[in-house]
């Protein structure tokens, strides 16, 4: 397994700079793949007061320039905030890409991220005939830029929420619903996809 240390923009009231600085210290000392969860997080009305937004941006600036000192990709969490976070990764020039994680935009912004050397991370919810907002960025933007992932314990795939016995709790043994629903999306084998999504994997993450 491996670490991925970040401060997250939904706890952004909790964090205080010392904690930046303890984000350090675990690059220096662990072996970690990648910063992350950091970006930006707009969903709750709270978090849209200036002050905290003017935080959260703060905070994810200040762990993009750790990413560029310790040469790490990033994990980005963005709710409501895709235009805000383009902003900020360009204006600070961060080169190393990525992943976008549980991709909730559009398309255009899709290919913004993409621009900048970042994959598209699609979670179970690919697995919701509703989710056609999300269901048109894969298509528009096609395999070779996208990666999977659980996000667990939200994002469940659909037939995992409707089963029988009990909602099953969310975890990386549900990734095949996922490979599977995208699969069909975008009219790839499942086989053929999952070989272009472990090398987008590798690839984001700078794993050989």
């Amino acid at each position: 397994s491996y670490l991925a240390p970040g401060l997250h923009p939904f706890y952004i009231e909790q964090h205080q700079p010392e904690h930046l600085s303890h984000l350090e210290h675990i690059l220096q000392q662990q072996d970690c793949v990648a910063v992350g969860e950091i970006g930006l997080d707009t969903f709750l009305k709270e978090h849209k007061h200036p002050d905290i937004y003017a935080k959260q941006k703060q905070y994810f600036a200040d762990q993009l320039e750790l990413a560029t000192q310790y040469q790490k990709p990033v994990l980005l969490h963005i709710r409501k905030a895709h235009g805000d976070v383009l902003a900020i990764l360009k204006a600070q020039k961060f080169k190393l890409g990525g992943i976008a994680h549980a991709f909730s935009g559009g398309v255009e912004e899709a290919k913004g991220l993409i621009k900048l050397g970042f994959k598209i991370g699609v979670t179970g919810q690919i697995t919701n005939p509703n989710a056609k907002k999300l269901h048109t960025v894969v298509q528009a933007i096609g395999a070779e830029h996208l990666v999977i992932e659980t996000d667990c314990p939200d994002m469940t795939p659909l037939c995992c929420q409707t089963s029988t016995e009990q909602r099953t709790r969310n975890t990386p043994v549900n990734l095949p619903y996922v490979l599977q629903s995208l699969a069909e999306n975008l009219n790839i084998s499942e086989s053929d996809l999952s070989e272009q999504l472990w090398k987008n994997s590798l690839s984001a993450l700078k794993l050989s």
